[in-house]
C-alpha cells in the first residue's frame, strides 16, 4: 500500500534494502546478497503483473548502479537468484532443497512483489540483501541479532541511506 502511495507522488525507482535468509552454504550470516532473479511464492505479484516464467528481474540501471556504488566503496557482495514467500519460518527441508535444485540462493518476503509492481508501472526497482538467517543445512540458525549482521548493516546500508 505505501508503494501504491508514493508511486501517485512521483514515485521513479525502488531500493528495497532488507535482510534474507540463505539457502546456499556460499552465503553466510552477515554476507551481502544482490538478487539477480527474483522466484514469487507470494500472493502479491500475480496481481500486478503475472510472469511467464515465474520470476522477476530487477531493473539493469538500478542494478548496474548498485554495482557501480558497491564497488566505488571497495565492499564485496554475491549475486543470484531468490524466493520470495509470504509463510515467514515455513521453509521446509524439501521446499528448501527443491529451491537449491533450481539454484536459488536466498529467501524474502518481499522483493518478487516489489520488482512485480514496478514492472507494472514501469517503475525501476531492485534489492540488496543482507543474510540475517542460514538455512540450507535444513537447520535454522538465526543470526538477525548478531554482530555480523549489525556491522554488515552498517558497513553496507548506512552509505547508501546517509550519502545518496
Amino acid at each position: 500500500m505505501a508503494l501504491e502511495k508514493i508511486r501517485r507522488l512521483g514515485l521513479r525507482e525502488i531500493l528495497l534494502l532488507s535482510y534474507c535468509g540463505s539457502l546456499s552454504p556460499e552465503l553466510k550470516v552477515g554476507q551481502l546478497f544482490l538478487p539477480v532473479k527474483a522466484f514469487s511464492q507470494e500472493g502479491t505479484s500475480r496481481h500486478y503483473f503475472r510472469s511467464v516464467h515465474g520470476f522477476y528481474l530487477p531493473s539493469k540501471k538500478t542494478i548496474s548502479g548498485l554495482r557501480c556504488f558497491l564497488s566505488q566503496k571497495n565492499l564485496s557482495w554475491t549475486e543470484g537468484s531468490i524466493v520470495s514467500t509470504d509463510a515467514p519460518y515455513r521453509e521446509t527441508v524439501s521446499w528448501m532443497k527443491n529451491m537449491q535444485r533450481k539454484k536459488i540462493m536466498a529467501v524474502d518476503m518481499e522483493i518478487s512483489a516489489v520488482l512485480s509492481f514496478a514492472s507494472f508501472y514501469r517503475l525501476r526497482a531492485a534489492g540488496l540483501f543482507i543474510v540475517s538467517d542460514e538455512l540450507f543445512n535444513g537447520r535454522w540458525k538465526n543470526g538477525s541479532q548478531s554482530p555480523e549482521v549489525k556491522e554488515a548493516t552498517a558497513q553496507y546500508f548506512y552509505p547508501i541511506i546517509f550519502e545518496s
